[in-house]
């Protein structure tokens, strides 16, 4: 039987049974994110070398965000089948500056779905498994369905290995400015990293480099602010928590669609070491 490509492993005979598929990937998502500061050191310390802190008064701005995605390929087959479209996210945000630019990098990522995890390691993401649920919304007047405006409330937590890492609510007051701090409101480097398991090696990684990541055809709905909770817990396999939150600012609920087809190598890290 003749092999078909496979864009990722395993590379089975048909060539579907790959975790992620080619490229383009196609996305929505409903997000609510919460904007909060971060000591300068806490920040400095989870960026990769090119990447600055972009502080202020010793403060960086930093978002975590809870996402409930459904993802496709051109075909949308997914569709059809829910389990593998369908997936929920939590995503961390540190400013940083990268030259004279203003960008955001990603340092903790949490994911309930295996075909994510493997596609955001390919873009730059370090995404883990998690467990990660927010609350949704409806277009009926439910009590059971928060008003997505004024005096809707939502919240979202995130679970690793049983324990409760992060949770965080925002409760809605009005629509947001043009400039929230939201996703898609700087650029995103992300970092590709894989590492090396050949003799001599391993503190030499195949790859490493800073990663621009390019979405295409970028929609946002309309976005609602409102006052927000945010905190990070304990774990002995996490470091989250380093990042404080030092102070918690404002939160946003708000729903957004893109494409992503390629990336654009920003720098060889592992060139320059």
């Amino acid at each position: 039987m003749t092999s078909r490509y496979s864009y990722t492993p395993p590379f089975a005979p048909r060539g579907r049974a790959g975790v992620a598929p080619t490229p383009p990937w196609h996305y929505a998502a409903d997000f609510l994110t919460i904007a909060f500061e971060a000591s300068q050191e806490a920040v400095a310390a989870v960026l990769p070398k090119g990447l600055d802190a972009d502080a202020e008064d010793g403060r960086v701005l930093c978002t975590a965000s809870f996402a409930a995605w459904q993802a496709c390929t051109d075909e949308g087959d997914e569709f059809l089948d829910p389990s593998r479209s369908q997936y929920s996210e939590c995503l961390i945000f540190v400013g940083a500056r990268l030259g004279d630019e203003a960008v955001f990098h990603c340092p903790y990522i949490y994911v309930d779905s295996d075909l994510s995890m493997v596609r955001g390691w390919l873009l730059g993401y370090p995404k883990k498994f998690g467990n990660v649920h927010t609350t949704r919304a409806f277009n009926l007047q439910s009590p059971a369905a928060p008003a997505l405006g004024p005096e809707g409330r939502f919240g979202g937590t995130l679970a690793l290995h049983s324990r409760r890492l992060a949770e965080g609510t925002v409760s809605i007051e009005h629509e947001a400015e043009p400039d929230a701090p939201i996703f898609g409101s700087r650029p995103i480097i992300g970092r590709r990293h894989f590492a090396s398991l050949y003799e001599g090696e391993q503190g030499a990684p195949a790859i490493d480099e800073l990663t621009r990541l390019r979405g295409e055809n970028f929609q946002i709905s309309q976005i609602w602010e409102g006052a927000a909770t945010l905190d990070f817990n304990e774990s002995p396999t996490e470091d989250l928590d380093l990042l404080g939150p030092v102070k918690v600012l404002r939160g946003y609920r708000y729903s957004v669609a893109m494409s992503n087809r390629y990336n654009i190598r920003v720098e060889n890290l592992r060139a320059s070491a």
